[in-house]
């Protein structure tokens, strides 16, 4: 896995149609997809909102990346255990938790 090669896949997948992107099947293996670091964004950047808002898929993005965080529904930012996962890996993730849990 390089850097350009999951550029081009994220660029692709913006590309997709609202089907693909909603599809949860798809944007789990696609959040599943390669393990990065905080910088490199995540799959879940295209995902659409019902899927930023699907428990599994989310924790599943947050696993592969923490930077995932910044792009879950605002109820899941909210989710103890997701945001416990992302930080896990990267203490600077809990910027992107909700505000309750901030605090």
């Amino acid at each position: 896995e390089t850097f350009d090669g999951w550029q081009n896949f994220l660029f692709e997948l913006g590309k997709s149609s609202f089907e693909v992107k909603n599809d949860p099947d798809v944007m789990m293996a696609a959040v599943s997809a390669t393990k990065l670091d905080w910088f490199f964004p995540s799959a879940l950047l295209h995902a659409s909102p019902a899927c930023r808002d699907n428990f599994d898929i989310v924790l599943g993005a947050v696993r592969h990346s923490p930077k995932a965080l910044e792009y879950a529904s605002e109820r899941l930012r909210g989710s103890r255990e997701i945001v416990l996962e992302a930080v896990k890996s990267s203490g600077s993730s809990l910027i992107s938790a909700s505000k309750e849990l901030r605090e």
